[in-house]
Parts: structure tokens; C-alpha cells; sequence
């Protein structure tokens, strides 16, 4: 149920979040197909917080918007992060550094008008710090049970160098990029 459902879930998020961004039905369909295929690798596969957590964080983009000006988008994104916090909380850390990065592009894009940029993603940046502080504390406090330090879920399998080069070599030839590049290139120009 978990493994297929929320693939194909998480692919029609997204593709609804682009479209709502562009309203072309071309862009839904190749997000939906491309983020599918995508799950179809070896990095997804057998990875049942991955998959949960790229839900979550699919789901919290459709609040992303309404942050802006409604409180209960706010209290949604935040509650959809803090999930992904307890699912996989290294990936919450991406997410947020990647929220971060695009209102660092934004300000730069309007020429360091730094109160718009505030006003825009101000309230985004806030949900997504409180969920940050939220999912520390409960793993540093315990709620479930005993208090583990945050680290502990980070911590990297005892495995050397080589073991991840032929891993990501692996992925990499998964997804066949001697036949999918080339369609990827004219499916961006088309």
C-alpha cells in the first residue's frame, strides 16, 4: 500500500503544485511522469521513510502560497514539515536550506528589497523554522519514549567511499541516461 500508493500520490503533488504555478497541462503531465519514473529507481525503492518523507514535504508545497496571509496554510505547512521532521530529518534540513536559497535568490532577483521578500516568504521561512525546532525537541526530549540526540539520525552507515561510488554509479545507470537525456532534452525544448 505504502510502496506504491505514495509514489504515484507524491507525483500527482507535484504535478499539481506546477500546474498551479503555470497552468500548461503539458507541465503537469511531465512533472507527473518524471517524478514517477523517478520512483521507479534504486534509490526509492525499499526506502519507506524517503517515500513518506518526499510526501510530506510534496503535500506541504500547496500551502506554500497561502502562507502568505492565512494562518491555518501556515499551521498545515508547519504540521506537514514537522511530519517529514519525524519521518527523515536530515531531509527537513535540505528542504529548509532550499526554502532558504530561494528567498535568497528572491531578494536578489528584486534587487535587495529586503521587505518584500519578508513579506513574501517571511511567514513560509517562520512555519518552516517552527516545525525545525519542533522536530529537535521531540527527539531530544523523548516524547515516544527515550531522548535521543538529533545526530542519531544522521548517523552515516560504516561503509567506505568506494561502497557509495559504485552505489551512485548504480542509481545512475538506472535510470539509463543514454535513452532518457536525450528525451529529457527534447521534451525541455519541445
Amino acid at each position: 500500500f505504502l510502496m506504491v500508493l505514495l509514489p504515484v500520490l507524491t507525483a500527482l503533488l507535484l504535478a499539481g503544485f506546477a500546474y498551479r504555478q503555470r497552468r500548461d497541462p503539458l507541465l503537469w503531465h511531465s512533472v507527473a511522469f518524471l517524478s514517477a519514473s523517478l520512483y521507479l529507481t534504486p534509490p526509492f525503492v525499499g526506502y519507506l521513510d524517503n517515500v513518506l518523507c518526499l510526501f510530506l514535504l510534496a503535500a506541504s508545497l500547496s500551502f506554500i502560497t497561502a502562507t502568505r496571509d492565512s494562518w491555518p496554510a501556515r499551521i498545515a505547512f508547519g504540521l506537514f514539515l514537522l511530519g517529514a521532521g519525524l519521518t527523515h530529518p536530515t531531509t527537513l534540513v535540505f528542504f529548509g536550506f532550499c526554502l532558504g536559497l530561494m528567498s535568497v535568490i528572491r531578494l536578489v532577483w528584486r534587487r535587495f528589497d529586503v521587505r518584500s521578500v519578508v513579506r513574501d516568504d517571511g511567514p513560509m521561512l517562520m512555519s518552516a523554522l517552527a516545525a525545525a525546532v519542533v522536530t529537535f525537541l521531540i527527539w531530544s526530549i523523548g516524547l515516544w519514549g527515550p531522548s535521543m540526540p538529533l545526530t542519531d539520525a544522521a548517523l552515516a552507515p560504516p561503509y567506505d567511499a568506494d561502497f557509495f561510488v559504485d552505489r551512485l554509479v548504480l542509481w545512475f545507470e538506472a535510470m539509463r541516461p543514454l535513452f532518457n537525456l536525450p528525451l529529457f532534452i527534447i521534451g525541455v525544448v519541445g
